[in-house]
């Protein structure tokens, strides 16, 4: 079994040693894998690092280039861009809600909206977090709300 190789501008193809030992790319013909998300984020602190558990998280807010999580009672520091962590993170778990925002759906007690304000997301650590304009209609669904 040879390694498989995959670019966006061209076919998938796979390494592989033929009987002289050269190795050689052959068309692949499909490659598939389950998109895999974390079950936890690894967190440095001074005695070392922390597994912080995505079942556990609250919240996650945005500060510049660092993501502050909020998980069982804590807050954890993480150097990581929002766009990175909404790729390593399952959005069936904890949702993007706005540009500096992630909400774990589970954490949701209450939603409130005032108005023509923003929907407001009461968890269950007793924060309340704004949903962005752009998000409203993914949250709702999410929450399967009626609109």
């Amino acid at each position: 079994m040879g390694l498989a190789l995959v670019r966006a501008d061209t076919a998938a193809r796979e390494i592989t040693q033929d009987r002289l030992g050269r190795w050689v790319a052959s068309p692949v013909t499909c490659v598939c894998q389950a998109r895999s998300y974390e079950t936890a984020l690894c967190v440095a602190e001074r005695a070392g690092y922390v597994r912080v558990p995505i079942a556990q998280i609250q919240r996650i807010e945005a500060a510049k280039d660092y993501a502050i999580i909020h998980a069982a009672g804590r807050r954890h520091i993480l150097r990581i861009t929002m766009g990175e962590l909404a790729q390593r993170v399952d959005p069936a778990q904890l949702m993007r809600v706005r540009r500096s925002a992630f909400v774990r759906l589970e954490a949701v007690r209450r939603v409130t909206r005032t108005g023509r304000g923003p929907m407001q997301l009461h968890l269950e650590d007793g924060a309340v977090v704004d949903v962005g304009p752009t998000y409203a209609k993914a949250v709702t669904r999410a929450l399967r709300l009626q609109s």
